[in-house]
């Protein structure tokens, strides 16, 4: 039921204001009860968008493991998407999106070139996390292989800020590709990360609000994890369609620093792909790549 209501939210359209014509009968000596607000980490997932692996899915799941690459490249239509949800948050007047303070990019080809046009857009500088990477990792015929170097990265990225674990050979250091059990760990990690900066901004007492670049099976983990929906995030699905968005509130209102209450605002919107002149998002497909 709460997959369900989440999904319908894909297609409403974020410029909707709430209705505040209902009213309430208050007495007029009645002293208004003032409500403290609680600090949070809003995190606004970004799914990158149609990569060339994307498009071998939509022909068979057969083809694609036949044909997918280590790591893909956007395709144009990919690239049309970045542009397209670089204009959206760039003039979004929602005020759930009305700032972002930093954007942290996966460090695969697919992500770093959707996150160009977005922090081009807005005039941020983003930061490399080489742990937000997607499910299994880059590899082919599941043997590991190490990603784009940090030359290749400053000469098509310039901008980018780079840790120190991208180095000369590469980022990614497995041997083979991710197993189920380790992405679940470090995913853990990075929900884990996640509530530790909502406790700085309860601290603080500000407000932070962050965005990822990432992929669709890594937000599918994250979502679960930080929903703390069972040990087994295969057993559901929080489907994310290319540059899709999805909007979390993380709360560090929790002594124990594995917990944290978490407001999921809303899930797999692409109404910066659709409400533009050419069609951006193949409708067919929202629930499968």
């Amino acid at each position: 039921v709460i997959l369900l209501a989440l999904s319908l939210y894909t297609l409403m359209p974020l410029s909707a204001e709430a209705d505040s014509s209902a009213t309430c009968s208050t007495s007029t000596s009645a002293k208004p009860i003032m409500r403290q607000e609680k600090r949070r980490l809003r995190v606004l997932l970004i799914r990158h968008g149609e990569s060339q692996n994307n498009i071998l899915n939509e022909v068979s799941k057969e083809h694609y493991y036949k044909n997918r690459l280590s790591d893909p490249a956007l395709t144009e239509l990919g690239e049309a998407q970045a542009l397209a949800t670089a204009e959206f948050l760039k003039n979004a007047d929602h005020p759930l999106l009305q700032s972002i303070d930093d954007v942290f990019v996966s460090p695969c080809k697919r992500t770093l070139a959707t996150a160009h046009p977005i922090v081009t857009a807005m005039g941020i500088q983003p930061k490399v996390w080489t742990e937000i990477y997607e499910v299994g990792g880059v590899h082919e015929s599941n043997i590991g292989l190490p990603g784009m170097t940090r030359l290749e990265m400053q000469e098509l990225y310039p901008t980018y800020e780079l840790p120190s674990d991208v180095t000369d050979e590469g980022w990614y250091t497995h041997a083979t590709n991710e197993v189920h059990d380790v992405a679940v760990s470090r995913i853990r990690k990075v929900a884990y990360t996640l509530r530790s900066w909502a406790k700085e901004c309860s601290a603080q007492n500000r407000d932070r609000t962050v965005a990822l670049v990432v992929h669709g099976d890594f937000i599918n983990y994250l979502l679960q994890i930080l929903l703390e929906m069972g040990p087994d995030v295969r057993k559901a699905m929080f489907h994310s369609y290319n540059t899709a968005l999805h909007l979390v509130d993380v709360f560090g209102d929790d002594d124990d620093e594995r917990r944290s209450s978490v407001s999921v605002l809303f899930h797999n919107n692409v109404e910066h792909l659709v409400g533009v002149e050419k069609m951006l998002c193949k409708l067919d497909m929202i629930g499968r790549v």
